[in-house]
């Protein structure tokens, strides 16, 4: 996780925007609530909050039909509000 938000942190300091959409694949699909994820998905977002304090934050993690095997989705919204 520090490596990736590194990343991002040099990708903001380059492009300084005002609009950041993250779209997130295959975030646990069917198997969401097996142990560990939603703690991944919390460490995650708690991370971007504490990182881009100067953007307000939305996340929607998605998965309508956890009978059926397919890849839920993630999404996390970053608007800076400065």
């Amino acid at each position: 996780l520090s490596v990736w938000l590194a990343e991002l942190r040099e990708l903001f300091f380059s492009q300084q925007p005002d609009f950041v959409a993250l779209h997130l694949q295959e975030v646990g699909g069917s198997h969401w609530e097996k142990p560990g994820l939603t703690k991944a998905v919390d460490a995650l977002t708690q991370a971007l909050d504490a990182e881009f304090a100067d953007f307000w934050s939305s996340s929607m993690f998605v998965n309508l039909d956890p009978t059926r095997d397919f890849t839920a989705l993630g999404s996390i919204y970053l608007v800076r509000t400065s």
